[in-house]
């Protein structure tokens, strides 16, 4: 029964403390504990003044014992202050001061005291802080008051010290009685408004708040993965390294980079690729520990910092991420497998800021020569890439001083040794340091976005060649050009290979464009337009390496290709190799039954090109005939094959 009742006092308490003090839902309970306790010490100082004073008079009244008495309540009400009583001790201290002014009025002049003041001072308090169920009941009990000392005059309960008839003490009465109310009113609607505006700035607040919270989790989280991004590790990352370093312990900053998830997204669709995202997402977050955390940066990289022991404990970490990747994944009834690489930095080691790891990160990763391999950070790769950034730097400088040089190597009809053509090769000799392979430089170009400028340069020196090779007497000659997939990202490649044309004055049926296999997977949609809108103008495609790549038959027609170029790896070992020997030939017969030219490459001598001959391979590319050879050779070339063999004429 006990523990009902006190529990019946608590609700009571509740119910009642939703009409106290209006502030308290715009300040925190511990600022109005704060500020209430201020009030207290304020008015505790000025009760004790009026104490003082009143016992310093030469008649001690009752007044003064009552303000002692008001000392005494308010210590007490001082330390009984709590966030849950803070509502009912301001309803107490306001209730107590307008009756302790009461008692002081009654026992004091009544209505003529200057105690009187202090009544339309505590309305308006009481409106500020109170609600109307606190500060209408004291309204009307103040105008009783006043009132009822009015009357108590008139029979004779007080006696002013000021006589007055009793018509002027009711007159004073009615006046402080309007003046009161007249505070009050005002104070309502001053408090009425300033309220609202309160709750609006409040509701502003709130909305602001929740504002940038949702900013800082759109700005610190991948919205597809929902795993910490970029930021938000680069605000962990220093805290983490010491965190590790206080143990003794280093930090392995691991780099995932997911490979073909272009590929993907162009097979499957982008819906199948982001869900991909998600899902490896979820399964690397199984790695995290209280020393493993997963961060999502962009596209298909992903970072997983590790606090780790020593070197095998980093290398135990890699294998478990690709333990986790490697499964396939079902997404939309299809079962995908990836693969993936791992570049690995370790602070403080290797860095102690996000920019350092991750860069010394990818340059580990950058010589990771397998799928499902990883790379620790070395410093000999940093100055493989510093001497790969001089490099990029002195690619740009080539362009822009014609460092290039287009070499020629003949493509040569087998049935009749007639020169039908010839293979546009670009040769960098650069200055101070010589001939640098196209191997190094074409990959560095495409990575640094370079390789448009070289495809257009390529475009117009071996057209402007080929339309000289025609006003020199060989007017069947057809050029050939080696494309990157790089080459079709802008969308302007036809527009680039036409304006080569233009300018050479060259007919586009002369044209050939190579391609390789794996191009042909890349973005299939935005290649084929573009290959479709340089087909219709008369220019041919040629698939290079064939055999090497993928070999998806599809793709020969959807991309209008009219020649296979069989890969230089098969031929050279076609006549000792005899698994070589039947894919050429495979690749030869499906080739007629399709209708397509197939030339073989690397043709180094007399038996190889009789027996590819024998397998009605029709054209071949090679030593045998011709080592590239630079413009003003492959005319010398040209001319002294006038004598021996026809220029094959090509319709």
């Amino acid at each position: 029964m006990k523990i009902l009742h006190l529990s019946k006092i608590s609700l009571m308490n509740k119910q009642l403390a939703q009409f106290f003090i209006k502030s308290s839902t715009f300040f925190s309970s511990i600022q109005r504990v704060n500020q209430l306790r201020l009030v207290m010490k304020l008015l505790f100082i000025a009760l004790s003044l009026l104490a003082i004073r009143s016992f310093s008079a030469d008649v001690i009244t009752p007044s003064a014992y009552a303000l002692t008495a008001s000392l005494v309540v308010v210590i007490g009400l001082y330390y009984l202050i709590t966030p849950d009583t803070t509502n009912i001790i301001t309803a107490m201290l306001l209730w107590g001061l307008i009756i302790l002014t009461v008692y002081i009025l009654w026992n004091n002049s009544g209505l003529y005291n200057s105690a009187i003041i202090v009544l339309p001072c505590l309305m308006v308090i009481s409106v500020m802080l109170t609600s109307r169920l606190i500060y209408i009941p004291m309204l009307l009990f103040i105008i009783a008051t006043l009132v009822f000392l009015s009357y108590a005059k008139t029979v004779g309960l007080i006696t002013p010290v000021l006589q007055t008839d009793d018509g002027s003490y009711w007159a004073r009465s009615i006046d402080m009685s309007v003046i009161i109310i007249f505070f009050t009113l005002n104070a309502m609607f001053f408090a009425n408004d300033f309220q609202l505006l309160l709750r609006k700035i409040t509701k502003k607040n709130k909305t602001l708040a929740n504002e940038l919270a949702n900013a800082r989790q759109r700005g610190n989280y991948d919205q597809l993965t929902e795993l910490p991004n970029e930021q938000l590790c680069n605000e962990n990352l220093s805290g983490l390294i010491a965190q590790a370093s206080a143990s003794g312990d280093d930090l392995a900053f691991i780099t995932l980079d997911i490979h073909h998830l272009r590929s993907i997204n162009n097979t499957f669709g982008h819906s199948v690729g982001n869900q991909l995202l998600v899902e490896i997402a979820k399964r690397l977050r199984t790695l995290e520990t209280a020393s493993t955390s997963v961060y999502h940066f962009q596209g298909n990289e992903f970072v997983i910092l590790k606090e780790c022991h020593d070197h095998q404990e980093a290398i135990g970490i890699t294998e478990q991420i690709f333990q986790a990747i490697t499964l396939p994944f079902r997404i939309s009834e299809y079962d995908i497998e990836v693969s993936g690489a791992i570049g690995v930095a370790t602070a403080p080691f290797d860095g102690s800021d996000l920019d350092t790891l991750r860069k010394k990160s990818h340059i580990a990763l950058y010589n990771v020569s397998s799928d499902l391999g990883y790379q620790f950070f070395e410093q000999e790769m940093a100055s493989i890439a510093a001497a790969r950034y001089q490099l990029a730097k002195a690619l740009k400088q080539a362009i822009k001083n014609q460092e290039f040089e287009l070499y020629y190597q003949p493509k040569v009809d087998l049935t009749d040794g007639d020169v039908i053509g010839a293979e546009a090769l670009i040769r960098w000799n650069r200055p101070d340091f010589g001939m640098v392979s196209p191997d190094v430089f074409i990959t560095l170009a495409e990575e640094s976005g370079l390789i448009t400028e070289i495809t257009r340069w390529i475009s117009l020196e071996a057209t402007k060649a080929c339309k000289e090779w025609h006003n020199l007497g060989f007017p069947h000659l057809s050029i050939a050009i080696n494309l990157s997939v790089s080459d079709f990202k802008r969308g302007n490649l036809p527009q680039l290979i036409f304006k080569a044309l233009n300018q050479a004055g060259l007919a586009a049926h002369f044209l050939e464009l190579e391609l390789t296999e794996s191009m042909l997977i890349d973005d299939i949609n935005h290649i084929q337009t573009q290959v479709q809108e340089l087909h219709n103008k008369g220019i041919s495609f040629a698939i290079d390496d064939f055999g090497t790549g993928y070999s998806n038959l599809g793709y020969l027609t959807k991309f209008n290709v009219s020649t296979l170029k069989i890969d230089q790896s098969f031929v050279r070992q076609v006549n000792e190799s005899e698994h070589d020997y039947h894919i050429i030939k495979a690749i030869i017969q499906m080739s007629e039954s399709l209708g397509i030219i197939n030339v073989a490459e690397g043709i180094e001598d007399e038996k190889t090109m009789n027996k590819l001959a024998n397998l009605n391979c029709q054209i071949g590319q090679g030593y045998l005939w011709s080592k590239p050879l630079p413009a003003d050779q492959f005319i010398q070339f040209l001319t002294s094959t006038t004598t021996k063999t026809r220029i094959k004429k090509i319709n």
